[in-house]
Parts: C-alpha cells; structure tokens; sequence
C-alpha cells in the first residue's frame, strides 16, 4: 500500500489514482424514474470484528450486534431475529471451517439497519442452491441453517468456493 504526498490518497500496489479514476459507470441522474429525488444511499461504518475461534467468540459476537441492534432498532422481535442470525453464522463457522470472522457494521442513510458478514477459509459449500431453497412449512420460530438467515434477512449474499465462504446479511428496521 502507498500514499500520493500530493493528493493523500492510498493506493494499492503503488498506483496513484487521478480526481477522476475512483468513479465506476456513469454518473447517475438526480432523479428516479419515475421523477422523485434520487434517495441517499446508505453509509458503511464498520462498528465491530469479531474473530471466531471459541463458541466464547460466537456470544462476543452476538453481545456486539445485540448492543448495535439496541442502538440502532430498539427492541422487539427484530432483534431477537438478528441475534439468532448471527448465532447462526457463527455456529456454522465453528462446525463447518473452524475458524472465521464476524463483522457487523451500521447502516445508516434513506434505510437504518444493520449489516452482517460473515468469512471463514473452511472448505466451501459443495451444492449451495438447495440449502437456501425455502420449504413451505410456516412455524413460529426461526428456520435453523442458512436457509432460516436468507427469509429473516432483508438482503442475503453468499459467496462460496473451495477458499472459504463469505455471507453478507442486511437487516433494516
């Protein structure tokens, strides 16, 4: 990683980026389509990083995102939601990887909520489509597994291969 004293931005590997060089695609208009004012979009702080070794570290980590869900949703039955997706997250890295990492970061901007990602470098999901297909059972209580996670969460994204698996959760108020 280096720094350009001119402008004191970092960069990876040594590349100095010019003013323009950070923006990808076009720049969107304004407005939506539909003519309303294009809403903010939401803002990424990193709030906590929790490193998985212990089924200590899985109740650090569910303790941290039960402090953020208190700060940033109240209570209720969102957060009991969430507290058990990341309970989740952090039991699967325990038995299927060994090891990982659990990051919960604020949302903040148009939507407030909280953001869940979860890595680990186990041996990836073989056949990841039927874990997530949901069954058409109702019950009270949250589905276990990663397919439990997907229906409770607002946004889901898993990303797996033989390096590891990276699960990134989104729950909005």
């Amino acid at each position: 990683m280096s720094r350009d004293v001119t402008t004191g931005e970092t960069n990876l590997q040594g590349f100095v980026m010019g003013p323009d060089d950070g923006q990808f695609g076009v720049e969107e208009p304004p407005t939506s389509k539909g003519g309303r004012p294009r809403a903010a979009r939401p803002q990424f702080v990193a709030e906590a990083s929790i490193v998985i070794l212990r089924p200590e570290d899985v109740l650090l980590a569910r303790s941290a995102a039960e402090m953020l869900c208190q700060n940033l949703l109240g209570d209720g039955r969102r957060r009991e939601l969430i507290l058990h997706a990341v309970s989740e997250l952090g039991q699967n890295i325990l038995k299927h990887a060994g090891d990982g990492t659990i990051a919960l970061a604020s949302v903040r901007g148009a939507k407030m909520g909280l953001e869940v990602f979860a890595h680990d470098r186990g041996p990836g999901i073989a056949h990841v489509a039927p874990l997530l297909v949901p069954r058409r059972v109702w019950s009270p209580t949250p589905e276990p597994g990663l397919r439990g996670i997907k229906r409770l969460a607002h946004e889901f994204d898993i990303d797996t291969s033989s390096r590891g698996t990276h699960v990134r959760v989104v729950f909005y108020r």
